[in-house]
């Protein structure tokens, strides 16, 4: 939804003027997840925007949860995140990318994780710490199949990031081998 917002300015006379500012609203944003409905939409591209070669961003990591699907045995991805690197064996990106909803994500997808365990804190088991394993991370590629895959070693969550559902302090530091 596109929304116009009037607001007065002054000009350098003195005199008010009324203009209008554009609101890009996101109706989507919050939405609850359901199972074969897609919650954002995404485009292919940034409007205006040029095609980047795999050398113009070397910083710049995809962070993909994969799961095995029951039904047809094959990998899925189950969320993407973006990230940084920050030093030689360290990336920056969001904490929640470590962490599956199960209602979201395990039953709706009927999709199982190895070695996820339920999350402390967690619950009923709501929410589950992802395994390294599951977390695979690309760099130094605009296409997933052409960057250099890097193993996750370790991860570690700002100290006061609550779960996967809420965002406050939703930061995390990788090591990668």
């Amino acid at each position: 939804m596109l929304r116009a917002a009037s607001y007065l300015n002054s000009t350098a006379n003195g005199e008010e003027k009324e203009e209008e500012e554009d609101e890009v609203m996101n109706e989507d944003f919050g939405r609850e997840i359901q199972c074969g409905v897609n919650k954002h939409l995404f485009h292919s591209r940034i409007e205006h925007g040029q095609i980047s070669t795999g050398s113009d961003w070397p910083w710049a990591v995809s962070v993909r949860v994969v799961g095995v699907t029951n039904q047809s045995s094959k990998e899925e991805i189950l969320g993407t995140c973006s990230g940084v690197l920050v030093r030689e064996k360290w990336l920056l990106t969001a904490a929640h990318c470590f962490f599956a909803v199960a209602n979201n994500l395990l039953r709706c997808k009927g999709v199982e994780i190895n070695g996820a365990v339920p999350e402390e804190g967690s619950q009923s088991g709501k929410t589950f710490v992802v395994s390294n394993s599951n977390v695979k991370v690309t760099v130094g590629g605009v296409d997933w199949s052409t960057g250099h895959a890097l193993s996750i070693h370790k991860f570690f969550k700002h100290e006061t990031f609550k779960n996967a559902s809420d965002f406050d302090n939703d930061i995390a530091l990788v090591q990668h081998a």
